[in-house]
């Protein structure tokens, strides 16, 4: 299915507006439980991202990401959506960082958490509702194709300069708004 112009601005707009109430309830379902960065992770951070996000940011671990509560309604209306995060090994709301089927006791992955704070610093420059609605925007305009989301290109592309040994300051693409 191929969704243009028009009905793809409104269908984004739906969405987006749908997906920022599901991040609010990821945020007061998983928040209140969830810990800071530990001194190991700060460290590992500290020189790309500013102290105050990092102080913000809190951490859970959790069996699994759940789906989105609208795509089943969704779905019985016509629009099969494909939008499901449970095998996600991380997600972001706002500065709080989901870690799906981490055991007890075992560090986050440093590329992971690097990647997930790129999306934290996102957040920041979009608030919630924008960066959903951006999300969505982008995830519908390229196909519904998870790698060509233009806020997931960014915190990959930025992942890579980590991975690769590089030290930058991590900064989101004014754009992306």
């Amino acid at each position: 299915m191929r969704i243009e112009g028009l009905w793809l601005r409104a269908l984004a707009g739906i969405l987006g507006w749908l997906g920022g109430r599901w991040i609010h309830r990821q945020r007061r379902l998983f928040g209140s439980r969830a810990r800071p960065l530990t001194t190991q992770e700060h460290d590992d951070l500290a020189g790309f991202f500013d102290q105050e996000l990092l102080a913000s940011v809190r951490i859970r671990a959790v069996e699994q990401v759940s789906r989105p509560w609208f795509v089943r309604p969704l779905a019985w209306l016509g629009l099969p959506l494909d939008m499901d995060f449970r095998s996600a090994a991380g997600i972001t709301f706002g500065d709080l960082i989901l870690i799906s089927g981490l055991d007890p006791g075992r560090a986050v992955p440093t590329t992971l958490l690097f990647h997930e704070m790129v999306h934290v610093l996102q957040y920041q420059h979009l608030g919630i509702d924008g960066f959903a609605r951006v999300y969505v925007r982008g995830w519908l305009e390229n196909g519904r194709a998870y790698l060509a989301i233009p806020l997931e290109q960014e915190a990959y592309a930025q992942e890579d300069r980590f991975r690769a040994g590089e030290r930058f300051r991590v900064k989101t693409r004014e754009a992306l708004s």
